[in-house]
């Protein structure tokens, strides 16, 4: 059984018989490791860290048909480094099921962080503080990717994109789902790092009563509500866009 044929269930097993745990190089090579910028004495500490989100999906699509690795990660322009771990599909004829979990990304405002195929690379699906949340998460996603559902909050996010294109002229793919039906963009520009919040249901009903109504635009069959209030989370990620481009500045 080579890493690339090797199940989530398969390395779930392996896991829970202490397989991984030597710190050689050739063990955390068979654990999933396929590259890290950390010493690599430190990756079985930094895999137990991760393990418990991956230990406890329990979806059958996902044990079956997804094989799994793991990356240590040096961000760029600064010396933190985090870990992710990555799920592909054994079958590759499944395009689009592909997902990937951070843990401790210093760009994000979340421990975990869930970035998926299906709602693209430039911002993550999901993020929360631990990882029971994370793999009960990932548990429900299994079902939608095995079926092919597509969740209401893709064609949300979707119609937000187009009312800010319509709107400005410009392209956003990074468009944040901070919460149901709650949404935000950022203008990453140098002097103009400030975050915007959007509100998007298919039913002006499921929106708070005191906006309904109020400024609000069709995009197809998603109403839109553009909201100018930033609350603490997305002052945290305005913060740390304005960082990364203080950082940029000093190093020109």
């Amino acid at each position: 059984m080579t890493q690339e044929s090797r199940s989530v269930r398969q390395w779930q097993s392996q896991y829970r018989a202490a397989a991984f745990e030597s710190k050689d190089l050739q063990t955390q090579l068979g654990a999933g490791w396929r590259g890290f910028s950390c010493r690599f004495d430190a990756l079985p500490g930094r895999l137990r860290q991760m393990a418990p989100a991956v230990t406890r999906i329990q979806a059958s699509f996902i044990l079956d048909h997804y094989t799994l690795w793991f990356e240590n990660i040096k961000c760029l322009n600064r010396k933190a480094v985090y870990d992710c771990v990555r799920f592909q599909p054994l079958d590759t004829g499944r395009e689009g099921l592909s997902f990937r979990l951070d843990f401790k990304n210093p760009d994000e405002p979340k421990k975990w962080a869930l970035y998926t195929d299906r709602y693209g690379p430039a911002a993550p699906e999901y993020g929360c503080a631990g990882a029971f949340e994370m793999s009960r998460y990932i548990n429900t996603m299994a079902h939608e990717l095995e079926l092919g559902v597509q969740p209401d909050f893709l064609l949300e996010k979707q119609a937000v994109a187009a009312f800010l294109q319509e709107r400005t002229g410009r392209a956003y793919a990074a468009v944040y789902r901070e919460g149901d039906h709650l949404y935000s963009c950022y203008l990453d520009t140098p002097r103009n790092p400030m975050s915007k919040r959007f509100l998007a249901a298919y039913t002006p009903e499921t929106l708070p009563p005191d906006i309904q109504g109020k400024g609000m635009e069709q995009i197809g069959n998603v109403f839109v509500f553009y909201s100018g209030a930033v609350d603490p989370v997305l002052s945290q990620r305005t913060a740390q866009t304005k960082r990364r481009y203080k950082r940029k500045e000093v190093e020109r």
